[in-house]
């Protein structure tokens, strides 16, 4: 964090990357384990921050169509 802060990054920045990347990794099993600061905070720090939010992509399962 450190690095980035003296890159310039603030602290929204950070709190932007890890709103971002926990809506997307936190519910996938493989990538939930790379929620971590050597990874959010590391080389693609400023790929993530530039990231499009994300969407989840709604399947059937995300609606309970038996009401």
């Amino acid at each position: 964090m450190r690095a980035r802060a003296r890159e310039g990054f603030t602290l929204e920045d950070f709190k932007a990357v890890i709103y971002l990347k926990s809506a997307e990794w936190l519910e996938d099993p493989v990538m939930c384990k790379y929620l971590r600061p050597e990874t959010l905070f590391g080389s693609k720090f400023e790929a993530y921050r530039n990231q499009k939010s994300w969407k989840k992509e709604l399947t059937e399962e995300d609606f309970d169509l038996d009401e």
